[in-house]
This record gives structure tokens, C-alpha cells and sequence, in this order.
């Protein structure tokens, strides 16, 4: 199993679809994502993820999506026997359908960003999240995807997973944020060990090392089309083209000291080339 074409139905006066639903989906599957093997040195990937549920809650249920991809986008032409189909990415914008996957970020200053809503500023920023850190054998790098596609998304480093499993989470820390102009600054008010993480030999990484605080640039609302004038199924073929190149070598893909070697891309968007309105990029 690779990847599949699922379009949005046709919208109508009364469907309530909004610009980007009409461009359908791409639902991707496990064996088109980067696995990576742990360094000699006991390291390993390691992602963030910010939440508001507690650990009491989340070192023992882990994170899991609310519904499966192929169950949500089923497929109009029969699959291989097997065929596990990983995450769905919504077309129109670039981003994945959140009730299909597990949203993770490699900046962790991003991640604490986020809850954020930049039309309720103050009512997200008062929300106190906990920041996750997860130890991940294979991702899908949304953000590569981003960078060619929709650029101004592309600051968070997103990747998404199909779950992570109570074990897999190190720990988190809890935050405190503010917001000044357009700059969110955060501050760490309590570090937790998770008692249920299985180490398998591998070390894991210490809390201390997350800074103590820091901020970073609160994103802007989209508002706009990521790219020219072209259909969802030729987006689709973009993200399957960019596919090929997203999964790295055993080189790439071996960690060493935490740090994870990135995959360059090579592909050119055929056409016209989106113009990033981000200050991340």
C-alpha cells in the first residue's frame, strides 16, 4: 500500500464545504513513511506534542486518532490484503485531517505555541498545555511536504504518526505562556517522568535538557490558496512524486545524539510556485 486519491464530494448552496474541503484528500500509508533505527548511542527520533489532557491521562493511554483514514477516505479501487493505510492530508491546504493521526513538531518552541487560535488570542493563550515528548520510530514529514506546497505552514515542522503508544512518551513539562504583540513567550512550570516508558536498552532523553523558557512568533491565519489554479487529484500527484523522495537512506534515517539527519528534496512544483507570507520561512 502507498497512497490514494479520495475527492470531497461537489459542493452545493447549502453544503457548507469551505474553500479548501473541495480538493480532496490523499490518505498515505505506514510503508510511505521515514523509520528510522536507533544510534549506537542509545538514542533515539524523539517529537513533541502539545496537549491539554494531563499525564495522568496520557501516560497511560498514549495518543491514538480518533477514527482510521481508510475507514473515514475509503478507497474506490480495492487495496492489497493488509493494506494499513497511515494518515489522511487534506488537499486544499496542506495539512492533515487531525481525526485520522497523531500531530507532532520537531521545534519544540513551535510546539509551545500551540493551543493556539489567532482569531481567540486570548482565550487560547491562557490555556496551560503540557508538551509531550515521544519517542517515534516512523513519521511522515508534513512539513517537507509543506515546504514545497504550502510554505507558509511549513514553520512548525509537523510530522504525523499513527499513534504513540503510553511507553513510547518520556515525559512531559507543563507551560505557562503570554502573548506580547505577536510574540508568545513561554515559561516551564513543572517537569514530569513517565513511570510506563519502556526504555528497550535505548536512553531516554532527560527533561533537563528542555529549555527553561523561550518564545517564538505567534502564526498568522490562512487565508488564502497554498498554490495556482489546479485540481485536487494534480496535488495529489505532487504529494506522491514528493513521496519518493521523503523516506531517506539508512544513513538519513540512523540516529545519533538525538539528532536527526534531514532528507533534502530535490522537487520542483510544476507551474507556479507558492509565495510563502510566513516569517518562519
Amino acid at each position: 500500500m502507498t497512497s490514494y486519491y479520495v475527492p470531497s464530494p461537489k459542493p452545493t448552496k447549502d453544503s457548507g464545504l469551505k474553500q479548501f474541503d473541495i480538493m480532496g484528500t490523499a490518505v498515505i500509508g505506514n510503508d510511505e513513511m521515514r523509520t528510522f533505527a536507533a544510534g549506537t548511542d542509545g538514542t533515539f527520533a524523539l517529537a513533541y506534542r502539545s496537549d491539554n489532557r494531563p499525564p495522568a491521562e496520557i501516560f497511560v493511554s498514549g495518543f491514538t486518532p480518533r477514527k482510521k483514514a481508510i475507514e473515514k477516505y475509503p478507497p474506490t479501487t480495492t487495496l492489497p490484503a493488509g493494506a494499513a493505510p497511515g494518515v489522511a492530508l487534506r488537499l486544499g491546504n496542506v495539512d492533515m485531517d487531525t481525526a485520522c493521526a497523531v500531530s507532532l513538531a520537531l521545534d519544540f518552541n513551535i510546539c509551545a505555541l500551540f493551543p493556539y487560535d489567532p482569531m481567540k488570542e486570548e482565550e487560547s493563550i491562557k490555556k496551560t498545555p503540557y508538551i509531550y515528548l515521544c519517542r517515534v520510530g516512523r513519521w511522515l514529514d508534513i512539513w517537507k511536504l509543506q515546504s514545497v506546497l504550502a510554505t507558509h505552514l511549513a514553520y512548525a515542522k509537523e510530522v504525523a504518526v499513527t499513534e504513540v503508544k503510553a511507553e513510547d512518551i518520556v515525559g512531559c513539562v507543563k507551560v505557562s505562556r503570554t502573548l506580547s504583540g505577536k510574540t508568545i513567550s513561554y515559561s516551564i512550570t513543572d517537569r514530569l517522568v513517565n513511570g510506563n516508558f519502556r526504555t528497550d536498552g535505548t536512553e531516554p532523553k532527560t527533561l533537563l535538557d528542555i529549555p527553561r523558557d523561550g518564545s517564538a512568533k505567534a502564526p498568522s491565519p490562512v487565508t488564502g490558496k497554498s498554490y495556482g489554479d489546479v485540481d485536487g487529484k494534480a496535488v495529489c500527484g505532487y504529494v506522491q512524486e514528493i513521496l519518493k523522495q521523503l523516506k531517506g537512506t539508512t544513513t538519513q534515517n540512523t540516529i545519533a545524539g538525538w539528532a536527526v539527519p534531514e532528507v533534502k528534496l530535490s522537487y520542483t512544483l510544476p507551474g507556479t510556485k507558492p509565495k510563502s507570507t510566513s516569517p518562519y520561512v
